[in-house]
Formats: structure tokens, C-alpha cells, sequence
């Protein structure tokens, strides 16, 4: 006899993007990716936000969004999707 906790019955859950390495200060930026809760994914460079995309059924979404004016640099971009969070550096020229 036991218990087994819901994880060994439901995956678990993940957001995953991809993103260019480099992006242009004031570009553009194409962000592709997964939320296995297919709610809106809300994206952040530099602490700063720049749009929120809505999965399909599937979790995918892809969007391009405005890069804000920045100083050139290394920056942290972040995605939150429910209480998921990923991110990752990013590189502003």
C-alpha cells in the first residue's frame, strides 16, 4: 500500500522559448516556443515588457515583438507563462 503524488500521473509542466542570440536595440524580436499550460505567455528583456502571446491548444506560440531602446549589452529575457518561469540572456547591439 502507498500513496503516489499527481506527478506520476501528469507531466510536468514547462515553458520552453527560443530567441535570437543577438537582437537590435528598438528592432525586432521572434520568439518562438511551448507552455504546457496554454495560458498567455508574458516575455520581459531587461526587466522591461515587451508583449504576451496566446498558445494555441497545443501550448505552441511563436510572435515577434518590439525590442525596447536599451544601452547595448547582455540582458536577461524572461517568459512567464501561469507560475512558469524561463529565461535566458540575451544580447542587445
Amino acid at each position: 500500500a502507498g500513496a503516489q503524488g499527481l506527478d506520476d500521473y501528469f507531466p510536468e509542466d514547462e515553458l520552453t522559448f527560443e530567441y535570437p542570440a543577438e537582437v537590435s536595440s528598438g528592432g525586432d524580436i521572434a520568439i518562438t516556443g511551448n507552455c504546457t499550460l496554454a495560458e498567455d505567455v508574458t516575455f520581459t528583456i531587461g526587466g522591461e515588457e515587451i508583449g504576451s502571446v496566446t498558445p494555441d491548444e497545443n501550448g505552441d506560440f511563436s510572435a515577434t515583438f518590439d525590442v525596447p531602446t536599451l544601452d547595448a549589452g547582455t540582458y536577461t529575457i524572461q517568459g512567464t507563462c501561469g507560475d512558469l518561469v524561463a529565461e535566458g540572456d540575451i544580447e542587445v547591439l
